[in-house]
């Protein structure tokens, strides 16, 4: 008896676990606009920032919101960040099985650089 109460638990404990997967989105240059005539300059750390998002019932999409606060998020690590470039979107989609609850994460990661307006040396 007490095997097969164990077995039921760890096969419900394995059930709620739920199933990962992560996709590629792309690559991004630049997630702000800079002006033509600006210095970018990129700093040598590279940073990550993430939004997640929680749904019932189905699967939630990727927002602007989403997009704009895991880019904020990922600034805030970096003392003198004004911008990411050359930087990579993930999202994360986790679901457990037995229940219909869906959990999407939104992560962004590269290196953040600092923009000065009006200096560009035109040579």
């Amino acid at each position: 008896m007490r095997k097969l109460a164990l077995a039921s638990v760890l096969l419900f404990a394995t059930l709620l676990l739920g199933c990962s997967k992560t996709y590629y989105l792309g690559r991004e240059t630049q997630s702000e606009f800079t002006y033509p005539n600006s210095n970018v300059q990129p700093l040598e750390e590279r940073v990550s920032g993430s939004v997640s998002k929680t749904s019932f019932f189905g699967e939630p999409s990727v927002t602007a919101e989403m997009q704009k606060q895991a880019t904020s998020n990922a600034l805030s690590q970096s003392a003198e960040g004004d911008l990411l470039i050359n930087y990579s979107k993930y999202v994360k989609v986790t679901s457990i099985p037995i229940l219909p609850i869906t959990t999407l994460k939104y992560i962004v990661e590269g290196p953040p650089a600092t923009e000065e307006v009006g200096n560009q040396d035109l040579n």
